[in-house]
């Protein structure tokens, strides 16, 4: 794993899928500080945290 200390953009892979409902929130929150690109299966979670959805099949 690497972590990028100030990133210009994040490319996050199902990042809250683990997380329980209270952490998931928070996390959400956090997410909205920097850019990012987040990939997901779950529409609701894309719909959370959205600006923009690109939807693929």
């Amino acid at each position: 794993m690497a972590l990028a200390t100030k990133p210009d953009l994040l490319l996050l892979d199902e990042p809250l899928s683990a997380l329980d409902e209270e952490i998931r929130l928070e996390c959400q929150n956090e997410l909205w500080k920097i850019p990012f690109i987040v990939v997901t299966d779950s529409r609701s979670e894309a719909e959370k945290v959205d600006d923009r959805v690109l939807h693929l099949k």
